[in-house]
């Protein structure tokens, strides 16, 4: 049989042994819990930095769009006001340059008289998607 000593000897030996383990520097090992919590966390914070990217180049496409859109609406108006001006026997449409940028239209050049450069006004101003005309035509004297 063990002695009081032996006892207390042996006890004092596993307590000096748990208190060293658990006073140790060495991490301890992480769960399955653990690994699989902080990969979820670091997707969901990848996933975030995508989609931010995503949402910006998306923001980028669509100004793209919208300027090729603006100007091909552009091109459209010119095209229709020059149309407009060569149908009015009024207007010499030859000597008339028309430009649109953002649905303003500006009228270059001379008209014969004017009530002509009036009529080339109210011309363009019926097209769809004119905002404005911002009429230069000087009257040929």
């Amino acid at each position: 049989m063990k002695t009081t000593a032996q006892r207390l000897s042996l006890i004092a030996l596993c307590s000096g042994a748990l208190l060293m383990a658990a006073c140790s520097d060495a991490a301890p090992e992480k769960t399955a819990g653990q690994k699989l919590d902080a990969a979820v966390a670091e997707s969901k914070a990848q996933a975030a930095e995508v989609e931010a990217k995503a949402k910006n180049m998306g923001e980028k496409v669509e100004q793209k769009l919208d300027a090729a859109a603006q100007a091909m609406d552009d091109t459209a108006i010119t095209a229709a006001v020059k149309a407009k001006l060569v149908a009015d026997d009024s207007v010499k449409a030859l000597d008339v340059q028309v430009t649109t940028l953002g649905g303003q239209v500006t009228l270059e050049g001379t008209a014969p008289t004017a009530v002509a450069r009036e009529t080339a006004t109210r011309l363009a101003l019926s097209v769809e998607g004119v905002k404005s005309v911002n009429n230069k035509l000087h009257i040929a004297s």
